[in-house]
């Protein structure tokens, strides 16, 4: 009979990187802490998703009616969707298309009593959450687009105002809907505009000029600034460009005195809706 002898155990030794006693304890307790903290703020952002993709989707259909109507929005059905997004915000504040999608509420469903026009408050709530969207999204041109529409607006005509039109332009040239907002703030506001902005809303025009001729035209009539715009090689030969061009001598210099109109429901629209507005 053979006996076996048991291998004989080295002693571990003490790992030095691990750390004993109490600081050891220490550290798991943070690190549990630490990832209960993660699954917390996961959870709330899954939650805060799935409030603002039912919401938005609301948003969006009861809007698209209240465009087509041109009458003020259901008031218990607005009120749900900005509890809606505001609970969503709540719990995810660092989240943008929230944002944009709260000042698009406000400044575009949200209607005066009978009044058919937006309560003041309702512009400024838009106001503070299109200047936080920028700020969550600042490579966004559809919400510096919207930040501009809305300060003209309340009228602030101001450097942030300026600074939004410039941002959105040099962010979304090619966007329709960023064209259409920036040509239309732009032709209102071009008497007061900087000098150093007046080409870039010149671009813009061109940009939009080619896919969008009609809609351009239609925005320089309605603010007397046609003479702007019918060289452009799309709109020269359009009956309105005709007309313009044969009352505007050659080497004339073109006054305009028409003073800027409100710009009237119009804004940027995001492609998280889809829905576009027009004045």
């Amino acid at each position: 009979m053979v006996t076996v002898n048991p291998p004989k155990i080295k002693p571990r030794r003490p790992d030095s990187t691990r750390l004993q006693g109490p600081a050891g304890r220490l550290l798991a307790v943070f690190g549990a802490i630490a990832l209960l903290g993660v699954c917390v703020i996961s959870a709330r952002w899954g939650i805060a998703d799935l409030i603002a993709v039912d919401t938005i989707a609301r948003q969006s259909a009861l809007q698209q009616i209240a465009l087509k109507t041109r009458e003020p929005a259901d008031a218990v059905k607005v009120n749900a969707i900005r509890d809606g997004l505001l609970a969503a915000q709540r719990l995810e504040a660092g989240n943008p298309t929230l944002a944009e999608q709260l000042g698009e509420l406000y400044a575009v469903v949200v209607r005066a009593e009978g009044a058919g026009g937006l309560v003041g408050a309702q512009y400024d709530k838009s106001l503070a959450q299109y200047a936080n969207a920028v700020l969550l999204r600042p490579t966004s041109p559809y919400s510096w687009a919207n930040l501009a529409w809305i300060k003209y607006q309340v009228g602030q005509a101001d450097a942030v105002f300026y600074r939004a039109i410039e941002n959105a332009a040099r962010l979304g040239p090619w966007e329709p809907e960023v064209q259409f907002t920036l040509v239309d703030l732009g032709f209102a506001m071009w008497e007061e505009m900087p000098q150093r902005l007046r080409p870039i809303i010149i671009d813009i025009a061109k940009n939009s000029q080619r896919r969008y001729a009609d809609k351009l035209a239609a925005i320089a009539a309605r603010r007397s600034r046609l003479a702007l715009v019918c060289e452009f090689e799309k709109l020269v030969k359009m009956p309105a460009c005709i007309a313009q061009n044969a009352t505007t001598k050659p080497n004339t210099v073109i006054s305009f005195s028409v003073r800027p109109e409100p710009v009237e429901g119009r804004h940027a629209s995001s492609p998280s809706t889809g829905s576009g507005r027009t004045g």
